[in-house]
């Protein structure tokens, strides 16, 4: 349906096979989105901004970040990334439920940045049923992409980039 132009001029995602209208993003999540950017900046190649991730039945999220190695067919979506990264404003449970998703896309890690708490929730060790480390960072914590290139950052240096 998609493909056929079908949401054009609609921002939905397929998640657990039903589609969810995406709200429009406010000024914090813009500046999220763009701080996330410059942090991966480094690796360009790999950055994909608010695109789709086939990532598994029934579900195709749209990250506001993902970084990812493009596989042979470039007209396929991905459907694995290194990173995932959503910015919270006032999507945090709907951001939590796409964790599973990624989990058993086989996305090694998962950073959901949750403004205005000011904290990052890091997912870690996918599996089936989740991740099975989330850690809750803040302050000076340290954040660690795990993508040869992209620098060692803190929580608060994100937020201030």
């Amino acid at each position: 349906m998609a493909n056929a132009g079908l949401f054009e001029d609609e921002r939905v995602e397929l998640l657990d096979g039903v589609l969810i209208d995406v709200p429009l993003p406010y000024e914090p999540h813009v500046r999220g989105v763009g701080r996330l950017m410059q942090l991966f900046a480094p690796r360009i190649e790999l950055v994909r901004v608010q695109m789709p991730l086939s990532i598994t039945d029934g579900w195709v999220p749209v990250p506001d970040i993902a970084l990812v190695e493009h596989g042979p067919d470039p007209t396929r979506w991905p459907t694995t990334a290194l990173l995932v990264a959503e910015v919270s404003v006032t999507t945090h449970a709907l951001d939590r439920r796409k964790a599973v998703a990624y989990a058993r896309g086989g996305v090694p890690r998962y950073w959901q940045v949750a403004l205005p708490a000011e904290i990052v929730l890091d997912y870690s060790e996918p599996g089936p049923d989740g991740y099975d480390v989330v850690t809750r960072l803040s302050g000076n914590d340290l954040l660690d992409a795990g993508v040869d290139g992209i620098p060692t950052t803190t929580v608060a240096e994100l937020l201030t980039l």
